[in-house]
């Protein structure tokens, strides 16, 4: 029994709005406004607001197994990762790389012959940095289902490639991913990699309403070599844009500048990514009800903490979301 084929979106989570063509789904985190506006700047842009990131399908349901399938397209990496969590328990059913291209299938559950037949909640976390339309989401015929439900605090993250979760393995292993998973919260992941402060991508039309927003860009800017005179102007105009979005006493903004990476000392137009870093701080926090945290601060300055010296592995991002969990904490208090 395919449990999307009567009102699909009541068991997706983190999409803005699900098309549906050719008898697959196609989840989308953006608004139509936002696509056209990545469409229009290059390809690569275009490919990832498509991936999924953030995004989860969950239910719960008595059935002993379940089964996805769907067709896998292009992506932003060269691997192809489904996460499953079952009651809680995360576990890693599906990793392909090379990425496969076209039609999929997968049982990503299936209960032992030990275990007793009950009700349990699923939720698989879909492909984050390949494109994936959905087919089915399989359990047995008769087996009762039912949708999970919104969670009540909701998160917004916005940023480049780190939020968007490149290079981790899995979905479920992305700063946002775990952030979201330890508050309980649900999630809005608008990561895009290869973004800038770009207030021209916030769409106030966005059917989302969050109660924390993580911003996190500042790399790619970086390496585009702009000055910090530039790059505190691009700062002020996304972070107050943000904010006349959504009234101060109602949703906390956090700004995040860049991590570490090893190339941090080298001297751009903007001068070495600390200084980089501390300009966009500044900039942040001279608007009201922002609160402005050191990336430096977050993950260690340990190349085993990283897959190229950019992107943080499985470990850097929970070491990320571990260090901006202390500060999401004190601000819902």
């Amino acid at each position: 029994m395919n449990i999307l084929e009567e009102n699909p979106e009541r068991f997706f989570h983190g999409t803005v709005r699900l098309e549906h063509e050719g008898g697959r789904f196609h989840p989308l985190r953006f608004t139509a406004g936002q696509v056209a506006h990545y469409d229009s700047r290059n390809e690569a842009l275009a490919v990832r607001v498509r991936c999924q990131a953030g995004q989860t399908v969950e239910f719960a349901t008595d059935s002993s197994t379940v089964a996805v399938s769907g067709t896998a397209g292009t992506g932003a990496r060269d691997y192809f990762s489904l996460d499953l969590e079952v009651d809680d328990y995360v576990s890693h059913p599906v990793f392909a790389e090379p990425a496969p291209l076209g039609d999929v299938a997968f049982t990503v559950w299936r209960q032992s012959e030990h275990e007793k037949r009950r009700m349990r909640r699923f939720c698989v976390h879909l492909p984050h940095v390949r494109k994936f339309a959905l087919r089915s989401v399989e359990i047995e015929d008769g087996a009762v289902v039912e949708p999970i439900p919104p969670r009540g605090l909701k998160l917004l993250c916005l940023g480049d490639s780190i939020t968007q979760g490149m290079q981790a393995r899995h979905p479920s292993n992305s700063y946002p991913s775990l952030l979201a998973r330890w508050l309980g919260a649900e999630l809005l992941n608008l990561g895009v990699g290869g973004d800038v402060f770009d207030s021209r991508s916030l769409d106030r039309s966005l059917p989302f309403h969050p109660d924390v927003v993580t911003v996190a860009f500042g790399a790619n800017d970086w390496h585009q070599n702009l000055d910090r005179d530039a790059v505190a102007r691009n700062v002020s105009l996304y972070v107050e844009t943000l904010r006349s979005m959504y009234r101060p006493g109602d949703v906390r903004i956090v700004v995040v500048s860049p991590i570490w990476a090893v190339d941090w000392a080298e001297r751009r137009a903007g001068g070495t990514l600390a200084e980089f870093g501390r300009a966009i701080r500044d900039a942040a926090a001279a608007v009201e009800g922002v609160c402005a945290v050191d990336g430096f601060l977050l993950v260690p300055h340990d190349r085993r903490c990283f897959v190229d010296g950019l992107h943080p592995n499985d470990e850097g991002f929970a070491l990320y979301a571990g260090g901006l969990m202390g500060v999401l904490q004190t601000l819902i208090r």
